[in-house]
């Protein structure tokens, strides 16, 4: 047996680091990397408990309820996570967990866009790979999917009428969206 603190092995992420506990960026506590797959804290979970949580808390924690984003993708240790705040604003339930699906499909159609420079100790913003008109027109296509969605989804209200109210709301929100953004693409254009 090996005395408290010992390795049958040394682990190998921790072997590049003077610290033994570099794979964990030098807080075991908080850190864990399940795996054992992580090298410089690629996909470690540090800090990552209620990433959109902690994200809206410290971007947009002074902010009115309603001037937060509906959605966004943030970055913690090395994962992104859809966040969809927008979807907290409904009452009736069932309208709560369309919105969150249908947010989810906002974002997702920017998951293939977004990186990152680091984000191994806490929830950080992505970079947007696109800008200008590409990203314009990202955001039409986006719009559209949470729209298709919202539209699919009333049959999931029932007869609860105000789902069926929610949710059409959001049919327009989104309609609105798309061509707010339409508009914002044809300036580039010019």
């Amino acid at each position: 047996s090996l005395p408290p603190g010992r390795w049958f092995i040394r682990d190998a992420a921790a072997s590049r680091d003077k610290s033994p506990y570099g794979f964990v960026m030098n807080a075991p506590v908080n850190g864990f990397d399940i795996l054992g797959l992580v090298a410089g804290g690629g996909s470690m979970q540090m800090n990552c408990r209620q990433p959109c949580e902690d994200f809206k808390r410290s971007r947009y924690g002074d902010m009115e309820p309603g001037d937060v984003p509906n959605g966004e993708i943030v970055c913690c240790g090395g994962v992104k996570f859809i966040c969809t705040w927008g979807a907290d604003k409904e009452k009736n339930q069932r309208a709560k967990e369309i919105a969150k699906k249908c947010l989810r499909a906002h974002e997702r159609v920017h998951l293939p866009g977004v990186t990152w420079d680091e984000c191994a100790t806490g929830p950080t913003a992505v970079k947007w790979k696109r800008s200008g008109k590409a990203a314009c027109e990202e955001e039409v296509v986006a719009h559209g999917a949470s729209r298709s969605c919202f539209e699919a989804a009333l049959s999931e209200c029932g007869g609860d009428q105000q789902c069926v109210d929610a949710v059409n709301a959001w049919i327009q929100q989104e309609t609105a969206a798309i061509e707010i953004y339409k508009n914002r693409c044809k300036e580039f254009e010019k």
